[in-house]
């Protein structure tokens, strides 16, 4: 399966380009991780390609991004267009910028570096102040799709903004004790905000479906975003309702 180059074999670390399909060939058959597809692919929706998938050169398999992987599959099967920095070649395969130049001692230290690498990220944890804080200014600054693109909608805020309050009912730490923001504030800003969000929720079975499809409309129709796409649509239901009255 490996495929050192003299970079890699020098131990040089370095961002390469390599075909999706050959990426497919390449993940680890023993990964433990499930991933949520319909949520890395909002994300490269929204943000683009952001970071590399790792390659052990020892074994040629994915140490890192097997969810970015899959998730480009998905999308591509389902004709939807490459994110943004993912290029496309002559014959219509995506190039995904991968890292190369990182081996293994051994099979086992492969599998401890997996799942460590996961591991780290749920026994982070939140400073939930901060985290308020930095939604509040996503929400206040960006589109209600980057927003959801978070992985948090407005109820989440709000059961965040609540459990600060009892937890710290005076005072919240962090930049809004510096502004003298209380919980209550916060919410009132959010809720505030100019631009709102409509959350629609649909089963795990046409949520994929439902991403594609509305892709395809906003091409079909001229839109950047899904939010135009909705407006275009009611737009086009209401002006046809009229005619028929």
């Amino acid at each position: 399966m490996s495929q050192k180059s003299t970079h890699a074999e020098n131990g040089h670390r370095y961002i390469g380009d390599m075909p999706l399909r050959d990426l497919l060939k390449r993940r680890h058959p023993k990964n433990p991780k499930s991933h949520d597809i319909g949520f890395i692919s909002h994300s490269f929706a929204t943000f683009g390609y952001v970071d590399a998938v790792l390659i052990c050169e020892r074994t040629g398999y994915i140490a890192k991004g097997h969810g970015r992987v899959e998730t480009l599959a998905a999308r591509q099967r389902q004709r939807m267009p490459a994110p943004k920095d993912i290029r496309v070649d002559e014959t219509g395969d995506w190039l995904i910028p991968v890292q190369r130049g990182w081996s293994s001692a051994n099979d086992a230290e492969l599998l401890a570096y997996m799942i460590a690498d996961n591991r780290a990220v749920q026994r982070g944890g939140w400073d939930d102040a901060l985290l308020v804080d930095a939604l509040n200014e996503v929400s206040e600054s960006m589109s209600p799709e980057a927003f959801s693109a978070t992985g948090y909608d407005p109820d989440d805020l709000e059961a965040l903004v609540k459990q600060l309050d009892a937890n710290q009912p005076d005072t919240v730490k962090g930049n809004d004790t510096e502004r003298g923001r209380t919980p209550d504030e916060m919410l009132e800003t959010f809720l505030n905000n100019t631009i709102k969000q409509v959350v629609l929720y649909f089963a795990e079975a046409q949520y994929d479906s439902v991403i594609a499809r509305m892709a395809a409309l906003r091409h079909a129709l001229g839109v950047e975003s899904n939010t135009d796409l909705v407006l275009e649509l009611m737009a086009f239901y209401e002006n046809l309702a009229r005619d028929e009255a």
